[in-house]
């Protein structure tokens, strides 16, 4: 009964529109051990993915050769909480780490922060240096992540993380000192971020299917279904 339940929910949700597609993959996991391997990657979470505008404040991840993962983010100061303070995640070989894996028919991102897993599906467009990160939810796949990638550290996060120790030889960017993430991404690129489809990855005209073939409301349901 549950399930009949919850696909009917799901049925619901495709028909009005608020179920987005699985993303199709930009690389292959060949080529995304190239792009992120040893570089540091600047995110933030869309605006109209959150409520709490805090929120909107810039994380860091520095994506170490040997599969460990430094970073530096906003997280709740308690429970429930909507004050958020910025806390440090040592790279690690069991508690702090990040690996690409094969996972929803393709490429896939498995994080592994303060014990906890995370897996998404990455896109990257290497015309604006725009890499975002699109996780399963109840209503669809959603851009949760988005960001830049970049070879140094930015300046404002020793300041907010001042405990997080660096692994040695990863210089630090002085022209980003602030949580402005719009800044942080012009000062890599040299212009602004880009206005983002809030339903389609950047660099990519519509969801796919691994044959070439767009990405219909019907499969939304069946991706949704797998998790039930």
């Amino acid at each position: 009964m549950k399930k009949i339940f919850n696909l009917v929910a799901i049925v619901g949700l495709v028909i009005s529109g608020t179920a987005y597609a699985k993303p199709q993959n930009s690389h292959s996991i060949e080529e995304f051990e190239k792009i992120l391997s040893g570089k540091v990657f600047v995110g933030k979470t869309p605006l109209w993915e959150i409520s709490n505008e805090a929120k909107k404040l810039p994380f860091v991840s520095y994506l170490a050769s040997d599969g460990t993962e430094f970073q530096c983010s906003a997280r709740p100061v308690s429970k429930n909480s909507t004050t958020l303070k910025y806390k440090t995640f040592q790279g690690h070989p069991k508690w702090n780490k990040w690996r690409l894996t094969k996972q929803f028919f393709g490429s896939g991102i498995l994080l592994t922060t303060n014990g906890n897993d995370t897996r998404s599906i990455p896109v990257y467009d290497e015309k604006n240096n725009i890499l975002e990160r699109w996780y399963k939810r109840k209503k669809g796949w959603r851009r949760l992540v988005v960001g830049h990638l970049q070879d140094t550290w930015p300046a404002w996060a020793l300041e907010k993380c001042p405990d997080l120790v660096l692994p040695k030889g990863l210089k630090i960017n002085h022209d980003q000192n602030t949580t402005n993430y719009d800044e942080n991404y012009k000062a890599v690129m040299g212009k602004p971020f880009p206005e983002l489809s809030q339903n389609k990855p950047q660099g990519l005209t519509t969801p796919l299917k691994a044959d070439g073939t767009e990405v219909s409301s019907n499969d939304v349901v069946d991706d949704i279904l797998e998790d039930l």
